[in-house]
């Protein structure tokens, strides 16, 4: 495979501006607020990386262009019965941009006309916001011309009003704002005569919610992060007082330090300074016969033994003398607390659930549950992500639906379901060889993945297995059949294909090859 093409500071600026073939929550939040969707992202995304790759835009551009593109969109779906536009629109007074606008209203010089389409623009842009037309030298643009008169712009010295001026919010651009006010005054929303009115919202069941939560955490004593952090610590102390801890661990996976776990210990008085024999497990065996030697005790024995004698004929202070470094132990309320909390110990091993499952999601589950055998852990854990898998699909969050598959093998794998871990495994395959990656609504075999830590273990499990091979196209067959995706570029057949070829010991990377070229994207930046 060929190296990727460098990206140049256009396409840069697009994947910060969209979040790259990826597109981001905040773009996709965007696009719902002007009542496009996702489809609609990836399809502007798509435009604009062409216009780019012809060299019609560049990265000074990228913005403005994005703008039209959107505003080209939210006109077309207007024109159709699918569109529907959000009512949540910001106060005028709060908008910058319309401050912005105000501002270069009162400066004449600001403002030209579009040779395109005739309409009134700001000399800045790059692109006409209603034709999209390229302002530019090279099409004709004279930015040294003279800029619309008041006259000309509809704002009279006797009148003092603008007519309805259409305000280019970035990444909003569909928001027009009727400005109805002396553009040399304060600007401010529309009045109440033209406001439409909403009927009160019914927030009685999210409210009650909401208060429960707000109950949880105000009675709760430790955040969650702060509790698993917090168990992780004690029970390493209790099984090895003598480790050193190291702080980035905590810090990176539960966002806070060994000093305030420590702080938090003492004042519970979980632990405390533990006894120099704990520090004396830590001295080799010839020092410990060494120190025997010379209070004149018998040298025969286990370390265990050894040390045991020392506590027998030594006083604390003569131990201390000897072991002077400071271990701490966990007291029996410290115990106590790790027992409580034993499911924090599956989530911290388990890298799936970890990488996949929120601290405070994994935490709720076990609310008012005291039994924490690992059968239950792996039931309470396998029921909420099933319930999950339908909250990603109404969602469209079909990146964390094909992540639910990865959660899901691995706790059936740890329950010991090898059949069910087969059918997440199957689907997962399924997924990655098509790519239906976050919030996209169609799949992307161009992109296909094949991840070689579950392909290598869906290898293995087959071989394990043994299924005859008509099992097997069965159980590949209802796992396709139960995924919940929009589409699937790849048949059923073909796709069973291509798990036997990875059964057959066929490279990753080559059958990854095979697939993209077999369905190319024509803005892919790749090359084999």
């Amino acid at each position: 495979m060929g190296l990727l093409r460098r990206k140049n500071p256009a396409e840069k600026k697009l994947k910060e501006l969209t979040g790259g073939f990826l597109i981001s929550d905040s773009f996709i939040e965007m696009l719902n607020n002007v009542g496009l969707d996702s489809s609609d992202g990836y399809d502007i995304q798509r435009q604009l990386k062409a216009d780019i790759k012809r060299g019609d835009v560049k990265e000074d551009g990228v913005e403005t262009r994005l703008n039209f593109l959107i505003e080209k969109r939210i006109k077309e779906k207007k024109a159709s019965s699918d569109f529907k536009q959000e009512d949540s629109l910001n106060e005028l007074s709060s908008n910058d941009n319309v401050k912005e606008l105000k501002f270069l209203l009162n400066q004449e010089h600001n403002l030209i006309k579009c040779p395109n389409c005739d309409k009134k623009i700001l000399k800045r842009d790059k692109f006409c916001y209603s034709c999209g037309f390229e302002l530019s030298k090279e099409n004709g643009i004279d930015f040294n011309a003279e800029s619309i008169s008041e006259t000309d712009f509809g704002v009279g010295p006797s009148i003092g009003y603008a007519p309805e001026v259409k305000v280019e919010n970035n990444f909003y651009p569909s928001m027009e704002y009727e400005l109805d006010a002396k553009v040399e005054d304060t600007i401010s929303p529309m009045s109440d005569s033209s406001a439409e009115v909403l009927e009160p919202k019914d927030v009685s069941d999210e409210l009650s919610e909401l208060e429960k939560l707000y109950n949880k955490k105000v009675s709760t004593k430790y955040s969650p992060k702060f509790k698993f952090a917090y168990v992780l610590y004690l029970d390493e102390i209790n099984k090895n007082p003598n480790k050193s801890i190291k702080n980035d661990y905590y810090k990176s996976n539960y966002d806070t330090s060994l000093t305030k776990i420590k702080k938090q210990a003492k004042e519970d008085e979980f632990i405390g300074e533990g006894s120099p024999l704990i520090a004396a497990k830590s001295a080799t065996v010839k020092d410990l016969k060494k120190l025997l030697k010379e209070h004149d005790l018998m040298v025969s024995g286990t370390k265990d033994e050894l040390i045991e004698r020392l506590g027998e004929n030594l006083t604390e202070e003569e131990l201390k003398e000897v072991f002077p470094k400071k271990v701490f132990s966990v007291s029996e309320k410290g115990l106590e607390f790790i027992e409580e909390n034993k499911y924090v110990f599956y989530y911290d091993k388990t890298t799936p659930i970890r990488s996949y499952v929120e601290v405070e999601e994994y935490d709720s589950i076990f609310d008012d549950v005291n039994d924490f055998s690992d059968e239950n852990i792996h039931k309470l854990l396998i029921d909420f992500l099933e319930k999950r898998e339908d909250e990603l699909v109404s969602k469209k969050n079909w990146g964390g639906y094909r992540y639910n598959f990865m959660a899901l093998a691995r706790v059936y794998k740890d329950s010991g379901n090898e059949f069910k871990v087969l059918d997440n495994d199957f689907k997962l395959f399924i997924a990655g060889i098509n790519n239906f990656n976050d919030y996209t609504n169609h799949s992307e075999p161009a992109y296909g993945y094949i991840g070689k830590t579950y392909s290598k273990e869906l290898v293995e499990l087959l071989h394990s297995l043994s299924l005859s091979i008509d099992d097997l196209k069965a159980k590949f067959n209802d796992a396709y059949d139960d995924l919940k995706y929009p589409e699937l570029k790849i048949s059923k057949d073909e796709s069973l294909v291509y798990l036997l070829k990875l059964f057959s010991g066929e490279d990753i990377q080559d059958l990854t090859e095979e697939i993209r070229s077999k369905y190319p994207d024509p803005n892919l930046n790749y090359s084999f």
